[in-house]
């Protein structure tokens, strides 16, 4: 992304501790960590401070999964995401689908301790 290694990764620490099973790291395009990235990447610490994280090490976002919605808007929404970060990296306008990098609301939140994939294939449940 925008001259910038990214790798997409799943935990399962972060699903059970924090409801967030998904997260992107984003380190130089040489595959090191950069304080210059973290720099330009610091509003999403001020806007999610529970989801990203940047040190020395490297730079990372949880990525928000909705629930309670159609698999197309789960997707939509992870797009988003990290088409969210691409334009802080300078990548170019944001060109994801309609569906905004904000909080959910309380109502689209996993229910502490919920089981995995208790929906349907058509729609991401909790």
């Amino acid at each position: 992304l925008a001259h910038a290694g990214c790798r997409l990764y799943f935990t399962p620490e972060g699903w059970s501790k924090g409801g967030h099973p998904l997260g992107l790291e984003i380190l130089s395009d040489q595959w090191k960590p950069s304080l210059a990235i973290n720099a330009t990447l610091a509003p999403l610490g001020v806007r999610f401070p529970q989801r990203f994280a940047a040190n020395e090490y490297g730079a990372w976002l949880a990525l928000d999964i909705l629930i309670g919605v159609e698999l197309d808007v789960v997707i939509d929404g992870l797009i988003a995401q990290i088409l969210e970060v691409r334009t802080l990296l300078g990548g170019g306008e944001r060109s994801a689908p309609d569906t905004p990098l904000v909080p959910r609301q309380e109502s689209q939140r996993r229910p502490e301790g919920s089981e995995a994939n208790g929906g349907s294939e058509e729609t991401a449940g909790s």
